[in-house]
């Protein structure tokens, strides 16, 4: 009996475990929109993004002073196409999610082709912050250490 009562426990521990290493379904969606977002792939991302979608980075500073607030899918996908990133290279030292939050912490490096030739690399440390609501991406938030980025020219 005592067997018994053990093996069904480790069954049971063994099966919340297993769940408890398994993405979340906002997880999961948050991880594929960065793929899309990392390889500049416009078309892929808006079909993860909401209509009303918000873009945020609070700690750009653009030309005009401010950080930049995009709202809207068509807003955010018009800008960042005038970016002129080639890709983005995520490296997560943390993930996690909690109440349709998926926090992305680590670095990233940011591709530009360069007319000189060769590219341009700026890496920064980064935290992105995607929110998920009903199977769609309705919050894109940034806050990168543009200050102290690393500015590379790759040949």
């Amino acid at each position: 009996m005592l067997k018994a009562v053990l093996a069904c426990l480790i069954v049971v521990c063994a099966s919340i475990a297993a769940r408890a290493s398994e993405p979340s379904s906002a997880e999961r969606l948050a991880r594929d929109y960065l793929a899309a977002y990392s390889a500049v792939d416009t078309t892929a991302m808006a079909r993860f993004l909401s209509s009303d979608a918000v873009f945020a980075d609070q700690t750009a500073q653009p030309a005009d002073g401010g950080p930049i607030v995009l709202n809207g899918r068509d807003a955010f996908l018009k800008q960042f196409k005038t970016y002129g990133l080639s890709r983005l290279e995520y490296e997560l030292a943390n993930v996690f999610e909690s109440n349709g939050r998926v926090v992305f912490i680590g670095h990233v490096n940011a591709y530009y082709p360069r007319r000189a030739g060769g590219t341009l690399r700026f890496r920064s440390r980064i935290v992105t912050v995607i929110t998920v609501e009903v199977g769609k991406v309705t919050r894109h938030e940034d806050f990168a250490d543009y200050t102290n980025a690393e500015k590379t020219v790759l040949k």
